[in-house]
């Protein structure tokens, strides 16, 4: 490899780096953007839950969960191939700094660079392989934080619409109320 191409590789491999940089900055707004959205509309549809009184509001709330859990998580696989991209860029640079440094004193330093410049897969999406619901269990990050969020909301959802559907149930009985002869605001109320 001459010096002209050994240069030119490390300038694409910087310019790789800091695009790969904003790359992950966008997806991690975009992840932060989806879970903000998420629990807000899980949250309204639970609140209408109780406001209306249709447990069928608590199962759209479930079904939004699994959707934008869905989401949530397609993000954070993405997520996961682009770091594991930036840091094999890393190690390449490291790699590089460390013949820099090292200089003359230690030529394999120099070899170890090369053979791993030559090696690195070039592109962000190089990497990518099929999306599909084993990859993004195996791949999300951060796992627990979206298994614990996700699994959360599912559960808040459900027991709001089994206590909806309870009380439901519960007061499903009607009374019928008369007022007591010689007393003010005082009723007997007895089921029908």
């Amino acid at each position: 490899m001459t010096d002209a191409d050994r240069k030119e590789l490390i300038r694409i491999i910087e310019l790789d780096y800091e695009q790969t940089t904003k790359l992950i900055e966008g997806v991690v707004g975009t992840s932060f953007t989806i879970r903000g959205w998420g629990i807000t509309l899980v949250a309204a549809l639970i609140g209408l839950t109780f406001q209306t009184g249709l447990w069928q509001m608590a199962a759209l709330a479930g079904v939004a969960t699994l959707l934008i859990g869905l989401m949530d998580g397609y993000h954070s696989w993405i997520y996961t191939k682009i770091l594991r991209h930036a840091q094999n860029i890393e190690r390449v640079l490291g790699l590089y700094y460390a013949s820099l440094a090292r200089g003359d004193d230690d030529p394999d330093a120099h070899i170890d660079f090369e053979v791993a410049l030559l090696a690195h897969r070039f592109g962000r999406f190089a990497e990518f392989r099929k999306f599909g619901l084993k990859t993004l269990l195996r791949d999300a990050r951060p796992r627990m934080v979206l298994v614990m969020l996700y699994l959360t909301l599912l559960i808040c959802s459900a027991a709001c619409g089994i206590l909806v559907l309870r009380s439901k149930q519960t007061n499903a009985s009607k009374f019928q109320c008369t007022s007591v002869s010689g007393t003010k605001n005082v009723y007997l109320c007895q089921p029908q």
